[in-house]
């Protein structure tokens, strides 16, 4: 039975490695090079959608829909390629992850320590530490999800090419911006209202519901319009993201 989150599907295609493929490697061989502490989804982004640019200059674009994998499955596996050019998406532990996590566990402890502490230790565990690893743990999988997403799309949208891969990851790093103001908003908004400790900790653990479900829409809208874009049907759209490598 495969997830019903779309954030996860499309992590679970980006992180395999189709090294059987052809297009895999021809995504890699593009001379691009960047450190690898500065490696961040939304620099993952930039790269796709200069990779995939590529392809409509050069109007090769067309041969990827003719394949046996179909645009929208030649696009993902590409995709794979650029982010595995360095590292493994498994160990996705760049600058801009790192930056993520300070800014939400910090703003998450702040608040905690402000407008909490008349919790016991047990509670104060449970809201400033466990909350914010759950928190980070989605945001991880929409920051991985949306690179391919963003970058495929962008790619295949904007005619200005010399401008897709800074629009890209602008639209990305918005998306995280966004989706980080909603989770640290919530948590101060539960904080304040909630004296009562049984009633602030199942509040607490709902705040993380406005943040799903921004991360689980924004992708769905997001996937439904590559998928018009690309003239591709839900069933091939799903096939996209089950290829074997």
């Amino acid at each position: 039975m495969r997830n019903p989150l779309l954030i996860y599907r499309l992590w679970q295609a980006v992180r395999k490695q189709y090294v059987h493929h052809a297009l895999y490697h021809h995504a890699q061989g593009t001379g691009y090079t960047i450190s690898y502490v500065l490696e961040a989804g939304f620099i993952w982004t930039l790269l796709i959608s200069r990779r995939l640019s590529r392809e409509y200059e050069t109007n090769t674009h067309e041969l990827l829909a003719v394949t046996p994998d179909g645009p929208l499955g030649a696009a993902v596996i590409m995709s794979s390629g650029v982010m595995h050019k360095l590292v493994e998406v498994t160990q996705y532990i760049g600058l801009g992850v790192w930056i993520m996590r300070f800014i939400l566990v910090g703003g998450w402890l702040g608040t905690t320590a402000a407008l909490t502490d008349n919790l016991n230790g047990f509670v104060a565990l449970w809201i400033g530490v466990l909350l914010p690893i759950v928190a980070l743990g989605l945001l991880h999988l929409y920051d991985l999800a949306l690179a391919p997403l963003l970058g495929i799309l962008v790619a295949s949208t904007l005619p200005e090419r010399n401008a897709t891969p800074i629009f890209a990851a602008m639209l990305h790093l918005l998306l995280l911006i966004i989706s980080l103001v909603i989770v640290l908003v919530g948590h101060t908004i539960v904080s304040s209202v909630s004296p009562n400790v049984p009633v602030f900790l199942a509040l607490s653990v709902l705040n993380l519901l406005p943040l799903l479900l921004f991360c689980e829409g924004t992708t769905r809208l997001l996937w439904s319009r590559l998928q018009r874009v690309l003239a591709v049907s839900p069933a091939d759209a799903v096939a996209a993201l089950q290829k074997d490598v």
